[in-house]
């Protein structure tokens, strides 16, 4: 029973893989490279404000219905993990699904409404102060060891040795993000279907397979993200 969940994982994985790969894009271009760059500067602006976390708190209670009061998301994978997480991060993913730049029907009337900077800036300084679950959904446990070694050869130079991000960088955090979203994003990212993603890390994840995805999403989901409470 245990074989046929993995394979039925895997082959679940493959069909997202080929699905979104049958139209996949070339690889980045320079136009990417600028958009990112522009994305990245119209963010730094809103990072830079003095957030108010308590005004973040109130205006969370929208966001919680789906992303849950805690911050937690869905394990299966609909909802990501979003307590802990960079605020830099948050403040341009939600910019730039704003803007078009990241299609997400589902959360565009949500960020369409805050349309001042400063609540962009407040909702994800107090995101950010959530604590992270470790009971996010983990992969099947199979072949870590090779999704280890891809993720310190791809993905260990912009997300850290031990997923932890960077918020200068706007990297964001991945330790502990739930198994099923990591694959939905890396295959989306690969094929192209995810415009706003840095152009760099379109070109790291741009030969992998579907076993690939997979090995190394199920590594990072057993990843324990390093937060200061955590450290303490």
């Amino acid at each position: 029973m245990g074989v046929f969940r993995v394979e039925s994982s895997l082959i679940a994985v493959c069909l997202i893989f080929f699905s979104v790969h049958v139209s996949a894009q070339t690889a980045p271009t320079q136009s990417d490279e600028a958009d990112w760059g522009e994305s990245v500067l119209q963010a730094q602006r809103v990072a830079d404000l003095q957030a108010e976390v308590a005004r973040g708190r109130v205006l969370y209670q929208v966001c919680s219905e789906c992303h849950l009061a805690s911050g937690a998301g869905d394990p299966n994978g609909t909802m990501p993990q979003l307590g802990g997480q960079h605020s830099s991060v948050l403040i341009k993913q939600m910019m730039d699904i704003q803007s078009g730049l990241r299609k997400n029907p589902s959360m565009y009337p949500f960020v369409a409404r805050l349309d001042d900077p400063q609540e962009l800036a407040d909702l994800a300084a107090y995101i950010e102060t959530l604590p992270v679950t470790d009971d996010n959904g983990k992969g099947p446990g199979r072949d870590l060891e090779r999704g280890q070694l891809l993720y310190t050869e791809h993905c260990a130079s912009c997300h850290g040795e031990r997923g932890e991000g960077n918020e200068q960088a706007f990297y964001p955090r991945i330790a502990g993000q739930h198994y099923r979203y990591l694959v939905r994003q890396i295959i989306d990212i690969s094929g192209g279907r995810r415009a706003n993603a840095n152009p760099a890390m379109s070109a790291a994840v741009a030969d992998f397979s579907a076993r690939d995805v997979a090995n190394v999403a199920d590594y990072v989901s057993r990843l324990q993200i390093q937060t200061p409470d955590s450290r303490k």
